[in-house]
């Protein structure tokens, strides 16, 4: 991240500190662990099937104009060795756009 951004929930911990949370850090790991979850989440408690993470996701791919399945795909091959720094400055974005969103 460029300038120092408060940590308010799991999504900008694992930006933050993404060797933490994955074995290497590298953008496949971070995004497989969050949508892992996220979606564990949504099996246990449907309740939470409505997180910022999928609706980042969902606002991702429209963004990006691709389906809901290919967004960080596309995100990858769009910027190669920087795929994270892109997808943190883009989750940023997002929540910049959607203060109110909750983690």
């Amino acid at each position: 991240m460029t300038k120092k951004q408060p940590v308010t929930n799991l999504i900008e911990a694992a930006f933050v500190r993404p060797k933490m949370y994955t074995v290497n850090g590298t953008y496949g790991e971070v995004v497989a662990f969050l949508k892992g979850y996220y979606s564990g989440i949504a099996k246990i408690q449907p309740e939470m099937r409505e997180t910022i993470w999928i609706t980042f996701c969902t606002w991702l791919s429209k963004k990006m104009n691709v389906s809901i399945a290919d967004e960080f795909n596309v995100l990858q091959e769009s910027y190669q060795d920087k795929s994270l720094e892109a997808l943190i400055q883009l989750y940023y974005e997002f929540k910049s756009l959607n203060s109110s969103s909750k983690g």
